[in-house]
């Protein structure tokens, strides 16, 4: 906690916030499967959506169309929930707990992180799912194995590498088969050496999980959650805004998340549409990007070593952290769209036309309480009732701020895990409203009587008030992104504390606390 540690604490403070173009693509999926004899096989987005996805595949040149299908139907596949279960990776990394389970920066990707041992001895490995892997890649690398009663290709390097045949399991046509595999691959996080057998565990994994491979999940039904807005869709329907141009046409699709498409007499210039998830856009930019809005949205420009990229955040509220990072505002996980090409020249204006073609943002990311996957960090972080608080941080709402800072569409705060004594947070974010450049970010806590103490705030900076006639400490730090400030209050049971990071708004960020607090309070009482 900031007000615990300093500059460590700083470091490992953790904010996190919380569709698409024809209104087609935000219906309900209802029947996301259709049968193959006696088996139900995915059926791919652009098919359940109607013609509009339909056209789409059509527009692909006939000599990359099998691809384009081929990348349909793994788009209808939940990576996440296909690759990850509870019991095989504990018989497949004995004594492990598992730390994150997560798409892997591409939607259609998954990985989770699993820890084995404590302190000094802690091994940690990363098993990572891509549906759309190259399948001549495979052959030229993997040796044939039986695999989970498939074939499969494995190659061994630093990680052992599983390349599985699914092409009957997708109910794939026959000229688009053999194009493209999943790949399950088994290394190490963050390097070292393994303490087990990388492609023993990757066999006793993939055995384990046969069942999966055989009956695949499909996005949208529940197998993991929350829902991802963009995780089913095909980027080549926004992209498609671009087409307006002479001579524009859609070029050979590159992976299920990412179209290009030539616009230009002559294909003047190549720009790629793709659909990721990872760090706050806003937050996470480098020095050199700059933020401007479009159509309402803060989009970051950064100008590349060849061309340039637009990225924008896309449905806000998404309750998904990553924790096995260190680094501030790392933690916060996103769908994002970007737009690149290696020409600057016109990208502004094609990522206007993408955006526009996006249409309204989609509600907060559905988190389906009975899903045996859940994505983000483990465990999932307590809530106010789970730990007896009383009050609920997340409750409090928008309304417990002041009106300046308030976020206009009310987004919805998210649980963080607990750490330094506190037993519920919930943190708040509005990083798109406000003059400033910076960021917005409020978390609000509950420790336990025994939990944490007043007297561990750092005595140079802390200075003891009233906040609704309770003692309280007020706590003043200049952290790299902006000023910061917390509150923490003796309650009747337990602390509570607001804690304010911004360099967005104009306005006191202690005063900003202190209001929170004081709501806090009040709640509690």
């Amino acid at each position: 906690m900031i007000v615990a540690r300093g500059t460590e604490a700083r470091r490992r403070s953790r904010g996190r916030p919380g569709a698409l173009v024809a209104a087609a693509l935000l219906l309900p999926i209802a029947a996301c499967t259709s049968v193959v004899g006696s088996r139900a096989v995915p059926v791919p987005p652009d098919q359940r959506v109607g013609a509009g996805g339909t056209a789409i595949v059509e527009q692909v040149e006939e000599e990359d169309r099998p691809l384009a299908v081929a990348y349909a139907h793994l788009r209808a596949v939940d990576a996440c929930g296909l690759l990850y279960d509870e019991p095989a990776m504990a018989k497949a990394f004995p004594g492990s707990r598992t730390e994150l389970v997560l798409p892997a920066t591409a939607l259609g990707t998954c990985r989770a992180v699993v820890a084995v041992g404590e302190g000094a001895g802690e091994l940690k490995y990363e098993v990572q799912l891509t549906l759309a892997a190259n399948a001549a890649n495979g052959r030229a690398r993997g040796a044939p194995e039986q695999v989970a009663g498939r074939t499969a290709l494995v190659a061994k390097d630093t990680k052992c590498s599983f390349y599985l045949d699914v092409d009957e399991e997708l109910g794939l046509p026959e000229s688009s088969r053999g194009l493209v595999t999943p790949l399950v691959e088994f290394g190490m996080h963050g390097g070292g050496t393994p303490g087990v057998d990388l492609c023993g565990a990757g066999r006793s994994y993939l055995e384990s999980t046969a069942a999966l491979w055989s009956d695949l999940p499909v996005a949208g039904e529940g197998r993991s959650s929350p829902e991802l807005a963009l995780a089913t869709l095909d980027p080549c329907v926004p992209a498609s805004a671009l087409l307006d141009s002479p001579g524009a046409r859609i070029d050979k699709p590159l992976g299920t998340n990412t179209c290009v498409v030539e616009v230009g007499r002559g294909g003047g210039q190549r720009i790629e549409v793709s659909f990721l998830i990872g760090g706050d856009p806003v937050g996470n930019r480098p020095d050199n990007a700059e933020v401007v809005v479009m159509g309402g949205r803060d989009v970051v420009k950064e100008k590349l070593a060849t061309g340039c990229r637009n990225e924008f955040a896309w449905q806000a509220g998404l309750p998904l952290v990553n924790e096995s990072s260190e680094l501030v505002l790392r933690y916060l996980q996103l769908q994002t769209v970007q737009v690149k090409s290696l020409s600057c020249s016109g990208l502004d204006e094609s990522t206007g036309k993408v955006l526009a073609a996006m249409g309204e943002e989609p509600p907060p990311a559905k988190r389906v309480a009975t899903a045996p996957v859940v994505l983000g960090a483990h465990p999932v972080p307590p809530d106010a009732a789970a730990v007896g608080a009383p009050f609920d941080p997340c409750a409090l709402g928008w309304a417990a701020f002041p009106e300046q800072v308030r976020h206009p569409r009310d987004v919805v705060p998210t649980l963080r895990l607990p750490d330094e004594g506190f037993a519920t947070s919930c943190v708040y974010t509005n990083h798109n409203e406000g003059k400033g450049s910076g960021l917005f970010t409020a978390e609000v806590f509950w420790a336990a009587p025994d939990g944490f103490a007043l007297s561990r705030t750092a005595p140079d900076r802390t200075t003891k008030v009233q906040v609704a006639g309770r003692e309280a400490h007020r706590v003043a730090m200049n952290p790299r992104e902006g000023t910061a400030c917390a509150v923490l209050v003796r309650l009747e049971r337990g602390v509570a504390g607001v804690q304010v990071r911004q360099g967005r708004f104009d306005v006191d960020v202690c005063q900003v606390a202190t209001t929170v607090a004081e709501a806090a309070v009040r709640a509690a009482a």
